[in-house]
């Protein structure tokens, strides 16, 4: 998911256009009142803000955010949501946020982050400092790595009553909610064909062969491929188990069937480690063919991909 974004943020910030650069020459109070529930228009997130406050919504196909100026600009919120497709680990995941952080605010030149942080439910967590227009800004950054999704907000204002303003707009950070099935409704996509059919990240490349179709994510760790081979016979589980390593080692190429176990629905799971990738597949038999769904990514990101992969998984039918 995150090869790409630094472009794919670039271009939601375009979007937004000079909504959060003008201050006000002589700095006003801010009206932090009569918060109002916002929810992004395509439903992923939502949160409170102040009524009075400005504010743009944009999208990518796979990511979401709004920004949020208050009227004489001396503040600003940014709230947004995108398709995470592993877990991150500590460090990944602070240097994502930080990264996340500076094309949201739109790459300060004097920015700073301090406090960086992994808090123990996940939470990701930074204090920041910049200028803008001339004036000292403090700011507070808070984003979560979940199952399928990365989100978080960015709220900054005058860094002179930086502790009052903070305390008035806690509400509204702690009103940030993200939709789940939203996500999940929005950023995949079906994969329709005879036999089969399963979503995808609608960002991720697929590509068609014969009896065979191949799909990479976006930044190409983990592929899927789901092949199909013609057979009447009706086949016990054993047969079916070899059936489907004999499929998945012809799609993936040479490898070591380590284990097979068979599934609540009847399917049958296979793994196949192939030098230091691994590959698990999920193989059934419908309407005169061996189908064979195999995942394969890098064995030490198995762990780290295994959510993708259960939701993937839990859309997955087979037979016409």
């Amino acid at each position: 998911m995150l090869q790409r974004r630094k472009s794919i943020l670039h271009y939601l910030v375009l979007v937004a256009g000079g909504l959060l650069v003008a201050a006000c020459a002589r700095p006003q109070p801010i009206d932090t009142s009569a918060l109002t529930t916002f929810t992004h228009h395509i439903g992923v997130f939502s949160l409170q803000v102040p009524q009075a406050w400005k504010q743009v919504q944009s999208e990518a196909p796979t990511e979401a955010l709004a920004l949020f100026s208050e009227p004489g600009g001396q503040a600003e919120l940014s709230a947004y949501v995108g398709l995470l497709d592993r877990r991150l680990s500590e460090t990944e995941g602070q240097q994502i946020v930080a990264d996340l952080i500076k094309a949201l605010l739109k790459s300060p030149s004097d920015l700073r982050l301090t406090d960086q942080q992994r808090q123990p439910d996940g939470t990701y967590v930074a204090t920041l400092n910049f200028t803008r227009a001339g004036e000292k800004r403090s700011g507070t950054a808070r984003f979560r790595a979940e199952p399928l999704a990365l989100s978080g907000v960015i709220l900054s204002g005058p860094e002179a009553s930086w502790a009052d303003f903070l305390a008035a707009m806690q509400p509204a950070l702690d009103s940030f909610k993200v939709s789940l099935e939203y996500v999940q409704g929005t950023y995949f996509t079906p994969l329709n064909e005879e036999l089969y059919a399963l979503v995808i990240p609608v960002d991720w490349e697929s590509r068609p062969g014969p009896d065979l179709k191949r799909v990479y994510s976006r930044n190409g760790q983990l592929q899927i491929a789901i092949a199909q081979i013609a057979e009447e016979k009706a086949l016990t589980t054993n047969e079916l188990a070899e059936r489907g390593v004999k499929l998945g080692l012809r799609v993936l190429g040479r490898g070591t069937h380590t284990d097979t176990e068979q599934l609540p629905d009847g399917r049958m799971k296979v793994f196949i480690e192939r030098g230091t990738d691994s590959a698990i597949g999920y193989i059934d038999q419908k309407d005169g063919f061996v189908i064979g769904l195999f995942f394969e990514v890098a064995t030490d990101r198995l762990a780290d991909y295994q959510p993708i992969i259960d939701f993937i998984y839990s859309t997955y039918i087979t037979g016409r």
